[in-house]
This record gives structure tokens, C-alpha cells and sequence, in this order.
């Protein structure tokens, strides 16, 4: 009814305003960060921790299928748990415990794994992955690289 008697008289009924709209200006209001997006830095720490397959399973747990020796560069071809098999060289990281692969020879691949001790202290711990697909834990103090 009010509309009709405003569009007889020529007049517009006035907008409303939330009282958000009235304190900011179009271009602050446009400038707001939306709640329902992940922020800028959010984003990169998800995709920071996004780790490579190699780096997603215990070093225990992968089988290793083969070698390419007597090359410059050895490589091991090993098959993670989830079926997908990748190719190694040294220096590579492997496992879930920021491990380094430190030697590719004969028939086993030597993995070189950190864990903290009791005094917060990071101790190797070598890993060897043979053609059997065994691994087998060396005794950490007695071996140096």
C-alpha cells in the first residue's frame, strides 16, 4: 500500500542500509577479506605441507625391486605401499622421518633416518632395503658414514 501511494506520489521509497554499509565505503567494503576463504598464508602452509609420495611412507615399508649399478649414477627402483613405483639415486629423501638415501650397492639401498633421542638430540638411524624387500636396522653407534 505504501509503495502505491510513494509511485502516485513520484517518490522512491528510500534503500535501506545495513549499519555495516552505512560506516564504510564501497571500496572498504570491498576490500574486506571474505570469512569464508582460506587466507593467502593459510594456503601456502597447506601446500608447504604437501609432501611427495617418497616421503609419505615408512622406509620399512617400501619394497625394493631392483638396481641399475656399474654407472655413474646408481639408481634403485622401489615400489611404495600404495603399488606406485618410483626410481632412486643418493642424496634423494625417502620416508616419512626426513630420510636421505647414502648409498646404492650391490643389492641393498642404505637409508640414513634422524629420530630425536630422550635429550632432544637427532641420532641417525641407517636402514637398509634389500632386493628381498627386508629391511634391516643397523646398530647406529657402532656406524659412520
Amino acid at each position: 500500500m505504501m509503495l502505491l501511494i510513494l509511485a502516485a506520489l513520484g517518490l522512491q521509497p528510500a534503500q535501506a542500509q545495513s549499519p555495516i554499509e552505512s560506516m564504510l565505503t564501497e571500496e572498504e567494503i570491498k576490500s574486506l577479506r571474505d570469512p569464508f576463504r582460506a587466507s593467502e598464508s593459510a594456503q601456502k602452509m597447506v601446500e608447504a605441507s604437501k609432501k611427495p609420495e617418497l616421503e609419505s611412507f615408512s622406509v620399512s615399508e617400501m619394497a625394493l625391486n631392483g638396481l641399475i649399478a656399474g654407472v655413474k649414477s646408481p639408481k634403485a627402483m622401489i615400489t611404495l605401499p600404495n603399488s606406485k613405483t618410483f626410481f632412486i639415486k643418493v642424496g634423494d629423501k625417502l620416508g616419512v622421518r626426513d630420510g636421505r638415501v647414502v648409498a646404492i650397492s650391490g643389492d641393498t639401498v642404505k637409508v640414513v633416518e634422524y629420530e630425536k633421542d630422550e635429550k632432544g638430540k637427532l641420532v641417525p638411524e641407517y636402514v637398509n632395503l634389500t632386493i628381498a624387500g627386508k629391511s634391516a636396522n643397523e646398530d647406529t653407534d657402532k656406524e659412520q658414514q
